[in-house]
């Protein structure tokens, strides 16, 4: 099988033949892997016969690429892409299907940001885009349509990792007990505290947090982003820490990965992280089953608009109650577990939140007519 070096042809952009989940099914019977292989550089390819009787392609692994991590460039190939299956894997760190490697290899977050990009790629087919002409408005503002089957790391590839820094210790309070279960780390080669993040069953990626500055062992430079992810880190599908609430009839729904271990260090468990202010309708979808939603935002205006959308998204699913943030404080800067159930238990019911942001957005309109 040929690898040369060859440029992308030129490419329709844009979402005009983008349909529904047939369509998705569609790409993926479609594409060709060998392509695929070829474009983004395979070396060292040659073809065998898997177990099942199906046609692999053993190559060097090309995530090393974009996220290093063989020591050898992976001269030895350990990578494999099966040409029937459509799937790909590094023994040795990550496996996931062809979409999932190409989100990687393009540095993109969803599959709908891909499409544009697939059309090289794909063998001889026909889709009447006038099936799906009513559908096409509702689609190109909904990335959640296209689900993709989550990727999965190998833990190995994170051992160096998993040691526990004093920064976690001595000050957020989060012990090397919490940190074990929750898979907490540090990358000394990056100097930011790691998260591991798993969802069912699979480790899906992770991210890493900056150590601050004024602290008595090194802060992490550059102070920004705050929060890194591992490339196409299935954010808007998933919630941190929602495989340890099976059969949980209440869930606290926060921010940040640091608060969940905050209060997991106090035996509060029950706590799942959106990875940051913003709420996607996947994550939304994974809240409605629980009887009861605590919602404890950040006391800025990205942490007011995620409340705001989980609030409304929520009420009329299940009960809700908002905490009242603090200025400058997340549920990971209190230091004690008494306060913490406090602020809990003094969380506003749904409805009242609901009215305060309708007149909140009246006297907003107000103001600008005025002016």
């Amino acid at each position: 099988m040929p690898f040369e070096d060859e440029k992308r042809p030129r490419m329709r952009s844009g979402f005009s033949h983008l349909s529904n989940r047939a369509l998705y099914r569609s790409y993926l019977q479609r594409i060709d892997p060998r392509e695929v292989l070829s474009y983004y550089g395979a070396e060292n390819a040659s073809e065998r016969v898997a177990n099942d009787g199906t046609l692999e392609v053993v190559h060097s692994c090309l995530l090393d690429n974009v996220e290093p991590h063989h020591k050898n460039g992976d001269r030895n190939p350990s990578a494999s892409m099966n040409v029937d299956h459509k799937l790909y894997i590094c023994r040795n760190y990550w496996g996931g299907n062809i979409f999932n490697l190409m989100l990687k290899m393009e540095k993109k977050e969803s599959f709908t940001e891909l499409v544009p990009l697939l059309t090289p790629f794909l063998t001889e087919g026909f889709i009447s885009p006038e099936n799906f002409k009513k559908t096409l408005e509702r689609i190109f503002n909904d990335t959640d349509i296209y689900q993709l089957e989550l990727p999965s790391y190998s833990i190995r590839a994170f051992s160096s990792w998993m040691v526990s820094h004093p920064y976690l210790r001595e000050v957020r309070g989060i012990d090397v007990d919490t940190s074990s279960k929750l898979n907490i780390g540090y990358d000394g080669e990056d100097n930011r505290i790691v998260f591991l993040h798993k969802f069912d069953g699979k480790l899906t990626g992770y991210q890493k947090r900056a150590i601050p500055q004024g602290l008595p062992w090194p802060a992490t430079e550059p102070q920004f982003p705050k929060y890194k992810s591992s490339l196409s880190f299935p954010k808007s599908s998933t919630l941190y820490n929602y495989d340890r609430l099976k059969g949980e009839n209440t869930v606290i729904v926060v921010e940040s990965p640091m608060s969940v271990a905050k209060a997991y260090s106090f035996g509060i468990e029950n706590v799942v992280a959106t990875f940051g202010s913003s709420v996607s309708e996947g994550q939304i979808q994974l809240l409605k089953p629980f009887d009861n939603v605590i919602v404890w935002s950040d006391l800025d205006d990205a942490g007011a608009s995620g409340e705001k959308k989980l609030v409304r998204s929520l009420y009329q699913s299940t009960k809700v109650r908002v905490v009242s943030p603090e200025p400058g404080k997340d549920l990971a800067d209190y230091q004690s577990k008494e306060v913490v159930e406090e602020k809990i238990d003094s969380a506003i019911p749904a409805l009242f939140k609901i009215a305060s942001y309708s007149q909140e957005e009246k006297s907003s309109v107000r103001r600008v007519r005025s002016y």
